[in-house]
C-alpha cells in the first residue's frame, strides 16, 4: 500500500486566530502534524514559499495525497476555486476533501463584491467530496448551484474534544469586537452594554483581540468601557486563547471565530453578527439568525446576554453543538481511515 498524506489547505499562518483555531483543531483531530500545506499563489510556490513547497514535494513523492480544505467561508468563490485546483496539480493529489466549510449566502454584497462567485470552476473540478457544510446558509447555497449536502458545523468544533483544557471559570464577561481593522458595531454602544452587564452579574471585563489587525478596535473599546478591563491579545498560541476563553461566564464577539471558540467551550456567547457567515454558523448552534446587528441599541445586546445565560438557551445550544462535533468526528475519523489505509481513496472521495 501507498504512503498516504494530506495537503492542508487554509489560511493559516496570518496571525489570525479563528484560521489558526482551524488548523490546529484538524491536527489534534487527525493526530498528525499537516506539515505540508498549500500556498495560495503560484508567485507563492516560485518565489515566496518555494523552498518549503520543494522540500514538501520532494518529501511526499511515492505517496498518495489529497487536499484537505480546512474550513472557513470559501466554497463558492472563484478564487478558492483556484486556489484548491492550484494545489491540486502542484501536489499531484488526487482529489479534494472538505468537511464543514462555509459559503457566502446570496445578497451579501459585502463579501460577493471583493470575493465573486464562479460555482462553475467547483462544478467542473472532478473528484472534489464535499463531506458537509458549516451551516444551513452554506447548505441552501450549494443545492442551488453545486451539490445537496448536509450540515456538519465548523471544523473549529473539534478542538476541544482532542485538547483538554483545563481552566478555573473566573466571573468575567469577553468581548471581541473588530472586522479587518474596523467593526460594523458602534463602539460605545458595544461598551455601554458590556458594561451594563457586568455590573448585572457583578463580573470583570475581557477585552479579546484575536488578530493584531483588529488593534484599533480593541484600543478604542478599552477606552470607552471607563473602567478597567483586562486585555487577551492573540500572539499565536491557540491554546492560551481558548483557556482564556473558557474562563469566561458569557462571550461577546464580532469576530466569527470568537463565537465559534465560545461555543465549542460551552460558553454562554452572543455573536454580533455582520455578515452571513455569522448568521450561517449560529443557524446550526441556535436555530435562529442572530439577534444582535449593526445598529442594536445597548439595551438589546444587555437581554440577548442575559437570555444567553438563560438555562433553556444554554441547554440548546450545547446540545446542537455537541450534536455538530459529534458529526465533525464522524469526518475526522474517516480521514484517519483513509491515512491509515483502511479505506480506499476512491471510496472517500466518493462518500
Amino acid at each position: 500500500m501507498k504512503r498516504r498524506e494530506l495537503i492542508y489547505l487554509g489560511w493559516q499562518g496570518n496571525d489570525n486566530f479563528g484560521d489558526e483555531l482551524l488548523y490546529e483543531a484538524w491536527k489534534a483531530a487527525l493526530d498528525r502534524p499537516l506539515a505540508i500545506t498549500a500556498p495560495l499563489t503560484p508567485r507563492r510556490y516560485a518565489v515566496t514559499e518555494a523552498p518549503r513547497f520543494l522540500r514538501d514535494r520532494v518529501s511526499s513523492l511515492g505517496a498518495e495525497r489529497l487536499v484537505l480544505l480546512g474550513g472557513g467561508t470559501t466554497i463558492g468563490f472563484g478564487t478558492w476555486a483556484r486556489h484548491t485546483r492550484l494545489a491540486r496539480r502542484m501536489f499531484a493529489a488526487s482529489g479534494v476533501i472538505i468537511p464543514g466549510a462555509g459559503a457566502a449566502e446570496r445578497g451579501d454584497d459585502a463579501l460577493l463584491s471583493t470575493q465573486p462567485y464562479d460555482w462553475d470552476a467547483w462544478r467542473t473540478e472532478p473528484d472534489v467530496a464535499l463531506w458537509g457544510v458549516r451551516g444551513p446558509l452554506t447548505a441552501l447555497e450549494c443545492t442551488r448551484n453545486w451539490q445537496p449536502t448536509g450540515v456538519i458545523g465548523d471544523p473549529a468544533l473539534l478542538y476541544p474534544l482532542h485538547r483538554e483544557i483545563d481552566v478555573e471559570p473566573q466571573s468575567t464577561v469577553g468581548v471581541c469586537l473588530g472586522s479587518g481593522g474596523r467593526s460594523a458595531f458602534d463602539v460605545a454602544t458595544v461598551a455601554a452594554a458590556v458594561t451594563r452587564i457586568a455590573d448585572d452579574l457583578g463580573a470583570s471585563i475581557t477585552v479579546f483581540e484575536v488578530t493584531p489587525a483588529d488593534a484599533p478596535v480593541t484600543n478604542e473599546l478599552a477606552h470607552r468601557l471607563g473602567r478597567p478591563a483586562r486585555l487577551v491579545r492573540f500572539v499565536g498560541d491557540v491554546h492560551a486563547m481558548m483557556r482564556e476563553i473558557a474562563g469566561c461566564r458569557l462571550f461577546f464577539s464580532e469576530r466569527l471565530h470568537g463565537a465559534v471558540a465560545a461555543s465549542s467551550l460551552r460558553v454562554p456567547t452572543v455573536p454580533l453578527a455582520y455578515a452571513s457567515k455569522c448568521d450561517d454558523y449560529w443557524l446550526s448552534v441556535a436555530e435562529e439568525r442572530p439577534v444582535i446587528q449593526p445598529g442594536a441599541r445597548p439595551s438589546d445586546i444587555v437581554t440577548e446576554g442575559h437570555r444567553a445565560l438563560a438555562p433553556a438557551q444554554r441547554a440548546l445550544r450545547d446540545g446542537n453543538v455537541a450534536m455538530l462535533q459529534e458529526r465533525l468526528e464522524q469526518a475526522a475519523s474517516r480521514i484517519r481511515g483513509w491515512l491509515a489505509g483502511g479505506i480506499p481513496t476512491a471510496e472517500l472521495l466518493a462518500a
